[in-house]
């Protein structure tokens, strides 16, 4: 539920401070599995669970946001080179395993 206020709150303005770019995209990579999926927009379960930031799926927690903040969210962490870097591979190793 952290990482869906956090989205909440930074993603509308397209705005992340420069010193915190590299550490939140850090911490946002750790849910590239839900990322992937919000991104892509057909899994219902993140888009109905997007009001309450998160839904439980058997033993596993996922978090949840609307599609709207999350691009936003991520458009301000890319400003930072590295930020993107951390984006890019975490995106790219997942959908390597995923294949």
């Amino acid at each position: 539920r952290i990482m869906h206020d956090v989205i909440g709150g930074l993603g509308p303005d397209q705005s992340v401070h420069e010193n915190m770019r590299e550490p939140l995209a850090r911490a946002l990579a750790t849910y590239t599995a839900d990322t992937h999926e919000i991104l892509g927009g057909l899994d219902s379960k993140y888009i109905s669970a997007a009001g309450t930031g998160y839904f439980q799926d058997g033993d596993k927690t996922h978090m949840a946001v609307s599609q709207k903040d999350l691009v936003q969210f991520m458009r301000g962490l890319s400003e930072d080179p590295e930020a993107y870097g951390t984006l890019h591979k975490a995106e790219s190793r997942y959908i390597d395993l995923s294949l």
